[in-house]
């Protein structure tokens, strides 16, 4: 398991921010990087969404983007109150570790048997079975493999 270093409480740098319409988490990027620039640490939204959280790098980023946000009748932002915070933070670096905690590198002939096994785990778990045949059995095969061609034969002249 890869060591993940959790991320450190910082106040203040957390804005909430909502929508009146949902947005696309790309568009929502595009747009937030364009007004705050550089200040921006990390977006916090699903692919399609009304509301989200962005980090900043520092408080004083967090106030001024809240701020100009009061400007706009369609979009709304505010720096989360100390306590919904730490919440965040708490989530955050959980969501951190399981996303970047758990993997493990899986090697190509790895990953290959892995992928082979996953598409045909119902073969792999069924019990072996045997086909036996009788000297008997062998015997009607071959009389109705001959009837078969014999008849054939005739068909076709």
């Amino acid at each position: 398991m890869a060591h993940v270093e959790s991320l450190k409480f910082t106040p203040n740098v957390i804005i909430q921010w909502k929508c009146s319409h949902e947005v696309h988490r790309d568009k929502i990027k595009t747009m937030f990087k364009e007004i705050s620039g550089d200040s921006i640490a990390y977006i916090d939204a699903k692919e399609e969404a009304k509301t989200g959280y962005i980090r900043f790098k520092d408080e004083a980023s967090a106030e001024e983007f809240a701020r100009m946000s009061r400007q706009s009748t369609s979009f709304m932002a505010r720096v989360l109150p100390v306590d919904q915070q730490e919440a965040y933070w708490v989530k955050a670096n959980e969501d951190r570790l399981k996303k970047l905690g758990s993997k493990k590198k899986e090697k190509g002939s790895e990953r290959i048997a892995r992928k082979v096994f996953e598409r045909n785990k119902a073969t792999f778990q069924q019990k072996a079975t045997r086909i036996v045949f009788n000297e008997d059995d062998d015997d009607n095969v071959n009389v109705n493999k001959k009837t078969t061609i014999i008849e054939s034969a005739n068909l076709n002249n």
